[in-house]
């Protein structure tokens, strides 16, 4: 019986734990989760280009990169923010739409894999729209590290237009290089960051378990 019960406690713990970590709506936003499969690159140095490009002339979007994770190594002294964009790797990236061409260049010793998150206001003012787009370079900061299905030429990994719509217009590439591949994946606007439920739960967990036995003792 007090299995029965504990494991009833603990799905409605749960169960509030994913309520709160979805939080009240805010300002409309599109969210992508990003995994790369870069065993082909392990042990090649190289660069991460985060461009976000202002295409309507107006300063209204921000773009926010969290949640990285990669087994490669970080190199911190040949990284470069322009334009709007600030922050560091393996924290948290932010960048505006401030200038026309706004980049942050994070170098790197690629290894099997990497993720990160993005996260994109949804602002519109007509025209050409904003674009956010992500590239993997090689050692010279300039060249692509691999080629890609992008029709421009550009060997983007993928590229988002800031079309005032959830999503924007979202174009995700491939590439036939060995051993590399891009997987990108819109998600609710309101998502937690990986590992946030967990966070939240565990208290949650803890009091109603303190509650439970105090009821016990009675």
């Amino acid at each position: 019986m007090r299995l029965l019960a504990f494991r009833s406690l603990l799905g409605s713990t749960v169960a509030v734990a994913a309520v709160l970590a979805l939080g009240a709506p805010g300002r409309a936003q599109s969210v992508f989760d990003v995994t790369l499969n870069t065993t082909g690159l392990s042990g090649i140095s190289g660069y991460l280009a985060f461009d976000f490009v202002d295409g309507d002339g107006v300063n209204d979007n921000t773009v926010s990169i969290t949640s990285f994770l990669t087994d490669g190594a970080l190199a911190g002294t040949t990284n470069s923010n322009t334009g709007g964009a600030g922050g560091d790797l393996p924290g948290d990236l932010s960048i505006t739409d401030g200038s026309f061409f706004n980049e942050s260049l994070r170098g790197l010793t690629y290894g099997t894999s990497l993720s990160f998150r993005v996260t994109m206001s949804e602002a519109f003012a007509g025209g050409t729209p904003d674009q956010f787009s992500f590239f993997l370079l090689d050692a010279s900061g300039i060249n692509t590290a691999v080629a890609t299905s992008d029709p421009a030429g550009a060997n983007s990994v993928f590229i988002v237009d800031v079309t005032g719509t959830p999503g924007g217009n979202l174009q995700a590439f491939t590439t036939t290089a060995p051993d590399v591949s891009f997987q990108v994946a819109q998600l609710p606007s309101n998502a937690p960051e990986p590992g946030t439920l967990g966070l939240i739960g565990l208290p949650l967990v803890g009091w109603f378990l303190a509650k439970r036995t105090r009821r016990i003792r009675r």
